[in-house]
């Protein structure tokens, strides 16, 4: 029974760390109004551009997808480097 015993931790360990991560970018996402990076922006700015009707201003980024961003660029400089340089084989 010990393989099961260990594939069952395996899956608790998955479980709770996709759990934890889902919860924590769904709590990111509801709170990036208040999350943000960047300089305030006036209320009453002219904007900078104008696109068919959407007018674009020189606003805030919010901390969630700065956070996406960075961790899509740091997974996929450990993924080319777990493949190049340690020889690590991902097709399953």
């Amino acid at each position: 029974m010990l393989p099961y015993l260990e594939l069952h931790t395996e899956s608790l360990v998955l479980l709770l760390g996709y759990g934890l991560l889902g919860f924590f970018a769904l709590a990111l996402a509801h709170s990036g109004r208040d999350l943000v990076v960047g300089r305030p922006r006036e209320p009453g700015g002219t904007p900078v551009e104008e696109h068919g009707g959407v007018r674009e201003h020189g606003g805030r980024v919010p901390l969630f997808l700065v956070l996406l961003y960075v961790s899509l660029a740091v997974w996929a400089v450990l993924y080319v480097l777990a493949h190049a340089v340690w020889g690590m084989d991902f097709g399953g």
